[in-house]
């Protein structure tokens, strides 16, 4: 192996290390989730990896995890307060210089807590990761999802914008229309060809205020308008995802059907709905979260690095 290889992955393994101790030090509880689930995570846009469990002539379906996020709130529900995980994840159909199908991990959650908790959090978290890199801490800034589309697209987003909105907002923009009956296409394809290419490359950007049909697992506003999450992007990547987390089992019941409802359309298999987890939410207290690529961190800590650097026997197909 050639030394600036080498020193890759020995660098990555002392961020590891470094990420342990962190939420070690702050009192947050190291968890450990299982690797087989009975529901992998519903969000449309992911790809679970399908697992035939054998036992004699009996099989079940299993998955990977998309996300340790169902289990943590299992045991969330069951009186643990703060707690964290680093754990390998699985999404499939993911393959470029920033995803691959297998990726590591971070989630935190805090219980009888708010969404802004956790932001100060990554701020703290991405302050602390700089030092131990040896690398100057950025500046911080917050946008919400209708003021970015206002300064990129011309035209702030509202809650009240439908699909016919925005399939006219990408042919005012002077972009290709795309074929899809799903609203959450159109916003990601004027999202990930306009705006997000034009965010500062220098700053940690927290974007709040999400539409309510890219609520996934986040409460909405008092208004119902806007869901109560934020994603985190710096030198190009989104590092991260938090939610003030739905704790209602009827209204998680709702957004599962959703999911696979969209799942449907866009001719991908549904899942079956985790009743276990649904029963276990009436004990879920208010909880804020995030997940966070170990991978995009360390690469936005070193820029140039690529996440085969990082994992070199995980190629993609010849």
């Amino acid at each position: 192996m050639v030394p600036h290889a080498l020193a890759i992955l020995e660098n990555w393994a002392e961020f590891r290390y470094f990420i342990e101790t962190y939420f070690r030090e702050k009192n947050f509880l190291r968890l450990f989730t299982p690797s087989l689930v009975s529901c992998p995570g519903t969000e449309p846009s992911l790809q679970p990896f399908a697992v035939n469990l054998q036992q004699g002539s009996h099989s079940i379906t299993r998955y990977l995890p998309t996300s340790p996020e169902i289990s943590i709130k299992k045991i969330l529900c069951s009186g643990v307060s703060n707690a964290f995980e680093v754990s390998s994840a699985f999404r499939n159909n993911e393959w470029t210089d920033h995803h691959l199908p297998q990726f590591t991990m971070l989630e935190w959650y805090r219980t009888n807590s708010h969404l802004r908790s956790i932001h100060d959090d990554v701020v703290d978290f991405i302050r602390r990761a700089c030092e131990f890199a040896g690398k100057p801490a950025p500046l911080f800034m917050t946008r919400s999802v209708a003021d970015l589309f206002r300064e990129h697209l011309g035209r702030a987003l509202m809650p009240e914008h439908t699909i016919e909105d925005l399939k006219n907002l990408i042919v005012d923009s002077r972009l290709r229309p795309i074929q899809s009956d799903l609203i959450d296409d159109h916003f990601f394809y004027l999202w990930l060809e306009v705006i997000e290419p034009r965010l500062p490359m220098d700053q940690v950007v927290f974007v709040t205020d999400y539409p309510v049909y890219q609520s996934a697992y986040a409460q909405l506003d008092a208004r119902g308008e806007w869901a109560q999450r934020f994603e985190v992007f710096w030198r190009g990547l989104e590092l991260g995802n938090a939610f003030q987390e739905v704790t209602d089992p009827e209204e998680q019941r709702r957004r599962f059907e959703r999911d696979n409802g969209k799942k449907l359309a866009a001719h991908l298999p549904s899942l079956l709905i985790d009743e276990e987890f649904l029963q276990m939410m009436t004990q879920m207290p208010p909880t804020a979260g995030i997940a966070m690529g170990i991978e995009r961190i360390f690469m936005a800590l070193h820029p140039g690095v690529k996440i085969t650097d990082i994992h070199p026997l995980l190629r993609g197909p010849s």
